[in-house]
């Protein structure tokens, strides 16, 4: 009985966190939730637009969530760049109280230089062994902007689910809706900030700080947000391969360990 006590205490801890710790990669866990402006093939997660800045890439991410078994998260990217657009593809499974596999596709542009937008149509089919939980299939989408205002500055800026979409009718549950913006700036030619502001609905708004540190074939990088949680991680690369390994400890929860794995085409 007490085992049921706390599973259920667990999992009520990680729904509320949830809404406001979405399940980053390994390079923005180590930044403390910052995301909006940092350019992966993880941007079709955080701001499909980003993907306009980066190379053509094969990503896998795997995840845990506080030691807990019931919670992790495998996701695949392939995203192809051309002159002015990029195109990208994702297949993510992430378990927990309802298993969620979700499809990506999502496109971005480039309207000049400088600036460029994305949108991601994502479908996500949940299921449950839990009576609570029906099966259920949702439509949602992302929106994203990013621009460079020069060499050492860019701003991003995305919008996650605004249509809150139902997961089960009743009780009535939905989705949460996102929106985040944020700035990156250059210190130094070795040393990178980020800031983001992340807005749940229904939550407070969620303040990331990030910073990373590039020396040769590697980088570090710590964080914090308000959301009770720090980030550490290091990444190393080596000709068309980068590995990144990220680490968040959250004051009651405990350490979500995650690691990426990209190979450049």
């Amino acid at each position: 009985m007490i085992k049921l006590y706390f599973f259920t205490l667990i999992s009520f801890v990680c729904i509320q966190v949830y809404a406001n710790y979405p399940p980053y990669d390994a390079v923005t866990t180590s930044l403390g939730g910052s995301s909006v402006t940092y350019i992966s093939p993880f941007s079709i997660e955080f701001n499909p637009a980003n993907l306009c800045f980066s190379p053509s890439k094969i990503s896998i991410n795997a995840q845990n969530r506080y030691g807990i078994r019931q919670y992790s998260k495998v996701q695949l990217i392939g995203n192809y760049s051309l002159n002015k657009s990029a195109i990208a593809i994702s297949y993510k499974a992430e378990n927990g109280i309802v298993l969620n596999q979700k499809i990506a596709l999502d496109f971005a542009k480039k309207f000049i230089q400088n600036i460029a937008a994305g949108v991601t149509i994502n479908f996500n089919r949940f299921s449950s062994k839990n009576a609570y939980y029906q099966n259920n299939n949702i439509l949602t989408f992302n929106a994203g902007l990013h621009y460079q205002i020069n060499t050492k500055n860019s701003i991003g800026f995305q919008i996650e689910n605004p249509n809150q979409s139902q997961i089960i009718e009743y009780p009535k549950e939905n989705l949460p809706a996102r929106i985040r913006l944020g700035i990156n700036h250059e210190l130094t030619k070795n040393i990178n900030t980020y800031i983001d502001a992340l807005q749940s609905n229904n939550q407070q708004i969620n303040l990331c700080v990030g910073l990373e540190i590039i020396k040769e074939h590697y980088k570090f990088r710590t964080g914090f947000n308000l959301n009770q949680m720090i980030g550490c991680g290091i990444s190393f690369k080596k000709a068309s391969f980068l590995i990144d390994v990220g680490l968040s400890f959250h004051n009651h929860l405990g350490t979500s360990p995650s690691l990426n794995t990209s190979y450049a085409w």
